[in-house]
């Protein structure tokens, strides 16, 4: 054979064969370690938004726990059970218990902490996920204890705890001027409005408080001149049981919200919060943090002695141990007497990032939290908030 013939020569069958064999072996090695890689990454982004989501969730949270009860120097309601009196609330036209359990929920501001145990779900209790959850709809209030109000059970996913926070909010603007009789009109300083509002574009709720009482009203901002706050309710005039006096006493504004587990504009379970702006029926839903699908809720409940909360923490309840307050005179008691709040939330990835599904129940404060067969990343977070208005000791 020729030097010609010889350099021009192909690969035999066989030669093709071994090489189609390790080009297969290196192409799927190369395809696994990219199917690796790519569900490696999404498990590491679906725990990192999960991680992320739920430090949020638990800031957000706990800021309004530490804020409940808040009214100024008069300070929260579990210090005025020796005078009642110093707080009222001016749509009620009454110092009584009795007249603040009429108005709607929203407006209880006599009981600044609330909680609706999700029935099923005190500690040692257990509750599954949906895949696809859903809200219980206006007429399952039932599904909570105390019953939710049907407003709230319109939007909140059964199997999670809500609970009702009242407060003043620290800012404050000093009081220039106020006028007497119906409709008082209040006097401020224009330039501090964004700091009274901050954030809110039309609050509706205010407060006046200085070291001896706190009113809490509706109201609204006379954008001509712009430093005035008219007190009307629902357009009629009202007044104020009390004489606040310039230069002493301060405004506030006044907020009612509920944090409880709905839907979100995604779809996906979402934790929500529902602010009250007038004293109508009803609040305005915001969406918080989307992917929290489930909420838990204890409560510390605070000894006595002689009479008063000694700030020791004796034991823990749920909602549903410590009652209805608008129902209950010894259940309004004792939910003055919480002093910290243990929260716990489930949280899942808002895709899947997981080969295989997790089999065993999420721990939230001793509830066994079952997850649906999606693949989502999920994890549980636990946190214990002290009430600041309610460390009693201190």
């Amino acid at each position: 054979m020729s030097r010609h013939t010889a350099a021009h020569r192909g690969f035999s069958l066989v030669e093709l064969m071994i090489a189609l064999v390790i080009g297969t072996i290196l192409l799927a090695g190369l395809v696994q370690i990219f199917g690796a890689s790519r569900s490696a990454y999404a498990t590491a982004e679906g725990l990192s938004r999960t991680q992320e989501n739920g430090r949020f969730a638990m800031d957000v949270l706990q800021r309004d726990l530490r804020l409940a009860g808040h009214f100024g120097c008069v300070n929260d309601q579990a210090r005025l059970l020796e005078n009642a009196n110093q707080f009222t609330l001016s749509y009620a036209n009454a110092g009584t218990e009795a007249a603040y359990d009429t108005q709607a929920w929203p407006l209880r501001f006599h009981i600044s902490l609330q909680g609706y145990e999700a029935n099923g779900t005190a500690p040692g209790g257990a509750v599954a996920l949906p895949a696809i959850p859903a809200v219980a709809g206006a007429a399952a209030g039932g599904n909570w204890t105390p019953a939710l109000p049907a407003d709230l059970a319109a939007r909140a996913v059964p199997g999670s705890d809500v609970v009702v926070l009242r407060y003043i909010v620290p800012e404050s603007v000093t009081i220039d001027a106020i006028t007497v009789g119906l409709a008082p009109t209040i006097t401020f300083d224009a330039a501090r409005w964004p700091i009274l509002a901050s954030g809110v574009a039309a609050p509706g709720l205010f407060a006046v408080t200085d070291c001896s009482n706190v009113t809490i009203f509706p109201g609204n901002r006379a954008l001509v001149p712009g430093n005035q706050v008219v007190a009307t309710n629902a357009g009629a005039a009202i007044g104020f049981r009390e004489i606040y006096e310039p230069g002493r006493a301060t405004l506030h504004r006044a907020e009612s919200v509920a944090y409880y587990i709905g839907i979100g504009a995604s779809g996906e379970p979402a934790l929500m919060r529902c602010r009250a702006t007038t004293t109508a029926a009803g609040c305005v839903q915001e969406e918080l943090v989307e992917g929290v699908e489930n909420m838990q809720l204890v409560y510390g409940v605070s000894r006595v002695a002689n009479g008063r909360p000694t700030g020791y923490i004796q034991d823990v309840r749920t909602a549903a141990v410590i009652g209805d307050p608008v129902a209950n005179a010894a259940a309004r008691a004792n939910w003055r007497l919480v002093g910290v709040t243990q929260v716990g939330f489930v949280v899942r990835s808002p895709n899947q990032a997981q080969a295989e599904a997790r089999a065993n129940p999420f721990s939230s404060l001793g509830v066994a939290v079952t997850p649906p067969n999606d693949r989502r990343v999920r994890a549980a977070y636990e946190n214990t908030v002290a009430l600041r208005n309610r460390l009693f000791g201190n």
